[in-house]
């Protein structure tokens, strides 16, 4: 992946942004409980409006889901998993990982926490590059071209 292919993919999810919705933006196991067969997400202290691929990226890094587990989780929000919505998740699965890698950064600066959070961060700073690098990039870009995310009423 060079400059050029990033900031073509920054083209695009301008050119068609998504509609804004609430957001979560931290969904790690542990702000998730299972109250007798009913799941609840915990710790909204990150909450906001935004893209929910960048949610449902982020709960599939965190989750380590493979393709079909996130065709999967398509299904289940969409009611299918179309080759656009696909592409748009695993284009938006880096920014998660720099999300995270970044938060490791800032608590290393602000945390009185005994955890090695430069650690974290180098952990997701690899993950982000490793995800850079699927050769499946060109491809997901072009399923996302002339992609409608939010159409008028």
């Amino acid at each position: 992946m060079d400059d050029g292919e990033v900031a073509h993919g920054e083209q695009l999810f301008s050119a068609s942004p998504s509609a804004l919705n609430p957001g979560h933006d931290d969904l790690l196991n542990l702000n998730f409980l299972d109250e007798h067969g009913d799941i609840r997400i915990l710790d909204w202290e990150y909450a906001g409006m935004g893209d929910i691929f960048f949610d449902l990226a982020n709960i599939s890094h965190h989750h380590r889901l493979s393709d079909d587990q996130v065709r999967t989780l398509l299904e289940a929000y969409f009611g299918e998993a179309k080759p656009q919505t696909f592409a748009r998740l695993k284009l938006m699965w880096p920014m998660s990982e720099m999300h995270e890698a970044m938060w490791g950064t800032a608590q290393s600066g602000i945390s009185r926490l005994d955890e090695d959070f430069q650690g974290y961060a180098k952990l997701w700073f690899g993950r982000a590059a490793e995800a850079l690098q699927d050769p499946r990039w060109d491809q997901w870009m072009k399923d996302l071209d002339g992609v409608d995310w939010c159409p008028s009423a």
